[in-house]
């Protein structure tokens, strides 16, 4: 990256740059600062966002261990499939009421299958 005018100082940093890479003009060199401020602004975190939305569809949000569990199970369906299963997995968990540990388990045996 450093060869690409891009000098990352932590993860985060590098994270960021690397986001910015697919947004730059071919040709272009952005230091890890502008790739920074190009990012766009988040209205609220991720758990404040759960956490409103749980609230207006009648729920408790996730714990921390169903959020890893869902986020894996997720992983699991794009990774084995087109990327667009991830979110339609959780979506089919949801609706049958499986419990994200199970769902998870159970996606690992769809990718198995292949």
């Amino acid at each position: 990256m450093e060869a690409m005018g891009l000098e990352p100082t932590d993860l985060l940093t590098a994270s960021q740059a690397l986001y910015q890479l697919s947004y730059a003009p071919v040709g272009s060199h952005l230091t890890s600062g502008q790739a920074a401020a190009r990012l766009p602004d988040v209205a609220m975190s991720e758990q404040e966002w759960l956490t409103r939305y749980a609230e207006l569809l009648g729920i408790a949000p996730p714990t921390d261990a169903e959020r890893d569990q869902l986020l894996a199970l997720a992983g699991v369906a794009a990774h084995s499939s087109a990327r667009t299963a991830a979110p339609i997995s959780t979506w089919l968990a949801a609706r049958s009421g499986t419990p994200p540990e199970r769902a998870l388990e159970l996606a690992s045996q769809v990718a198995q299958a292949d």
